[in-house]
């Protein structure tokens, strides 16, 4: 026995068959409404397409579809529309707005057949495609930007970035990434970092990118950075992305320990590369390993005792300068517990089997038999290069901050 199933039929028919009881995620009813839209003997052919690039999305489908209609439309935070999307973006899409407009999906639209098939042949198709790719990539800095410093944005930059079958769509992935950890990193390191404004950015970046060469990236991502840096400190001009005063206000104390951990990490694995030695533990076990045996803790080089105090006017300027990013490391596990109130000497016999940050700090590892340490570190700025201490005073501390400072500025690309 056959059923007679007429067009307007069709959405409910998909609304039936895949109800489990459960209330419809938004890209089913998406399905629904689209395909429903067409024709009885199209039905078939685009439910197959609809299928096959969804099924490689499972469980991110509404995930993609939010991030594809913000890569495309939205340019600056908007909290309404914003919310809209994420919570009803499948009937937003239909209504009143401008972006329903742009789409023309509506049954008043005059092409809305046409710009369906399209929208299912070539942006579901292709872009699914590459939110798939861009979720399971293996490129180190998507990793870092997922993995470890739980941002997301990056996705819908890559889908603004990318025209359909893009076929510099691997070097812009590649290209994004990097650019976009430099931007969250140095907002950070410039203490003007603010997670609802990031959004904003973010959104700001989907027009920038969008048709732009990719030789510009580097250009757009410093152009925004800089707008904000004068913005937030009402400065006319800048002279650098990182300025060595601004990186010098920040410390334990105003950066999250995770973010200190990663900076870290990542200036290890930048050492370790240069001196031609495998690291300890890779940036994703330093960075995000817990437990008391397994994780790295930060380490105060300079502990609260008299000696330390010494060094210092008074008890709040010691405070203050111990807590700069020049005055941290990392140790593994109970380590920086069982050495917080050394003296420095008795601190460095610790630093000598920890982690090259660490290691740098004590005077054996400058024998000369460490050929691949010393010549990269003779090749480092004058005046700014690793140093072994006998004591950790205001004048070291001062030196490793400068030097830490450069390294940043390597690993980050601030050219000035």
């Amino acid at each position: 026995m056959e059923l007679a199933i007429t067009q307007d039929d069709t959405p409910m028919i998909f609304e039936v068959i895949n109800d489990r009881g459960e209330a419809l995620k938004p890209f089913e009813i998406l399905k629904g409404k689209l395909i429903g839209a067409l024709s009885k003997s199209d039905t078939e052919s685009f439910y197959k397409k609809w299928e096959e690039s969804l099924c490689q999305l499972v469980s991110m489908e509404d995930d993609f579809f939010c991030d594809l209609i913000k890569s495309q439309f939205i340019f600056r935070k908007n909290s309404d529309i914003e919310k809209s999307i994420n919570k009803y973006y499948h009937r937003y899409i239909f209504e009143n707005n401008d972006i329903a407009n742009t789409l023309q999906f509506r049954k008043q639209d005059e092409n809305h057949i046409s710009n369906i098939k399209k929208f299912i042949t070539q942006d579901v198709v292709y872009y699914s495609k590459l939110y798939n790719k861009i979720k399971y990539s293996e490129d180190i800095f998507l990793r870092y930007c997922r993995e470890i410093n739980g941002l997301s944005g990056q996705y819908q930059n890559i889908l603004s970035a990318c025209e359909i079958n893009d076929k510099d769509e691997d070097k812009k992935i590649k290209h994004i990434a990097k650019e976009y950890d430099r931007f969250w990193v140095l907002l950070n390191l410039n203490g003007i970092y603010d997670s609802n404004e990031f959004q904003d950015l973010t959104y700001q970046l989907n027009e920038s990118l969008k048709n732009a060469p990719m030789e510009n990236y580097r250009e757009i991502f410093n152009a925004l950075l800089t707008n904000i840096i004068k913005e937030k400190r009402s400065l006319a001009t800048i002279n650098s992305l990182l300025d060595f005063q601004s990186f010098m206000e920040r410390n334990y104390t105003n950066m999250n320990t995770k973010l200190l951990r990663y900076l870290f990490a990542r200036v290890e694995q930048f050492i370790c590369e240069h001196i031609n030695e495998k690291p300890k533990n890779d940036v994703f076990y330093i960075t995000s390993k817990t437990g008391e045996k397994t994780a790295y803790h930060i380490e105060h080089i300079l502990s609260r005792n008299d000696t330390n105090l010494s060094y210092f006017d008074n008890e709040e300027e010691f405070e203050k300068q111990r807590n700069l990013l020049g005055g941290l490391l990392l140790l593994k596990d109970k380590v920086n517990i069982s050495s917080s109130n050394e003296e420095y000497e008795d601190k460095l016999k610790t630093y000598n089997a920890s982690l090259v940050w660490g290691r740098s700090l004590c005077p054996d590892f400058y024998h000369h038999t460490n050929k691949d340490f010393l010549n990269f570190n003779e090749s480092l700025k004058d005046g700014v290069q690793f140093e072994s201490y006998d004591k950790f005073d205001k004048v070291a501390l001062e030196k490793r901050s400068k030097l830490l400072y450069e390294i940043i500025k390597i690993i980050w690309a601030v050219e000035r």
